[in-house]
């Protein structure tokens, strides 16, 4: 059984995306979401002739994560923009 590139790059999407979560993490995310998604639904048509479905659920959990942590940096963004009048400082 080959692994299937398309999990292998879920896996890595996710993984760089925790690492770089917040310069690159709202492109990164949803990345190795749906690749992730794309990835486990080919692994479990194959029949039994591709593998990687482990891969391919990792990078659904860590694209799930890092699209978790930008909507709440946004939320909290929001917020402070709504209570103060003013955006959060970026030093």
């Amino acid at each position: 059984m080959a692994n299937t590139r398309h999990a292998t790059d879920a896996m890595w999407f996710g993984i760089v995306g925790i690492l770089l979560v917040f310069p690159f993490g709202v492109l990164l995310g949803p990345a190795a979401l749906f690749t992730g998604i794309s990835a486990l639904r080919r692994v479990r048509n194959s029949g039994g002739t591709m593998a990687g479905s482990g891969r391919a659920i990792a990078g659904i959990v860590m694209g799930s994560i890092v699209c978790g942590l930008c909507a709440f940096a946004l939320l909290v963004e929001v917020a402070a923009f709504l209570l103060t009048g003013a955006p959060i400082p970026a030093y």
